[in-house]
């Protein structure tokens, strides 16, 4: 089995298909029916993908990094609270002591927003493996990241594994066009940044992945429509 096909394989056992799909018009993706109902780590055994404070350094533990991404941004966007969306191991912290440790000591820069962390501090953070979610004030809404530096040294095929679920993977589960010119012929890169736009109630979103597998950096983000879903900000 090639290395596409054994990764397809491995992650479309995480997902239950929709029953009574059919072909014809639609009035949306249907990503958005099939994931609907898909949040919680439940159905993402621990000893294949890891946990949401330490995901596998592979390719289950990318499907995991966006699962969280998943359950805390288009939550929120949905209209659930932080607490509720707040991954096990997890704490809300301020941006600015998350990056910079002591408030005191943080540049005076505007609001930097919110840190859900597990340590509550960026290095002991990417020292341990935990991913870690911003989500701060952006011009079009609320602008929310998952960060996640791996620690050691990745394989080349673990990488390649992993550039499949960033560049393959995603488009498919958030129902996303690309927003790149395309570029053909070519396998994924170990590094790259990809722009998306996603569907988010009655217009799209901004979607980006920005990633360096042989650094260990993974970043996924979006621009969350709280006012259009949840309506006018009091």
């Amino acid at each position: 089995m090639s290395r596409r096909a054994s990764t397809a394989l491995a992650i479309a056992l995480t997902v239950v298909p929709v029953a009574g799909t059919s072909e014809g018009l639609r009035d949306q993706p249907r990503a958005i029916d099939l994931f609907a109902q898909v949040s919680g780590y439940a159905d993402l055994a621990p000893d294949r993908f890891g946990e949401p404070a330490a995901p596998a350094p592979n390719e289950l533990g990318t499907v995991l990094l966006s699962r969280i991404f998943r359950t805390v941004c288009l939550g929120l966007e949905n209209g659930m609270a932080l607490e509720a969306v707040m991954p096990p191991g997890f704490s809300a912290e301020m941006a600015s002591e998350h990056y910079w440790g002591d408030a005191e000591d943080a540049p005076n820069l505007p609001n930097l927003g919110t840190v859900l962390s597990v340590t509550g501090f960026i290095d002991t953070d990417e020292a341990a493996g935990h991913p870690w979610i911003t989500i701060r004030p952006h011009p079009d809404g609320t602008d929310c990241k998952i960060d996640w530096k791996i620690p050691g040294t990745l394989q080349d095929q673990t990488m390649a594994n992993m550039a499949d679920v960033l560049v393959g993977w995603l488009p498919y589960e958030y129902a996303l066009v690309s927003a790149d010119r395309p570029f053909l012929g070519q396998d994924p890169s170990w590094s790259n940044s990809v722009l998306w736009d996603r569907p988010c109630g009655d217009r799209w979103c901004s979607m980006s992945t920005l990633y360096g597998l042989g650094r260990g950096e993974v970043q996924i983000s979006t621009v969350i429509n709280l006012t259009d879903i949840q309506g006018e900000r009091p």
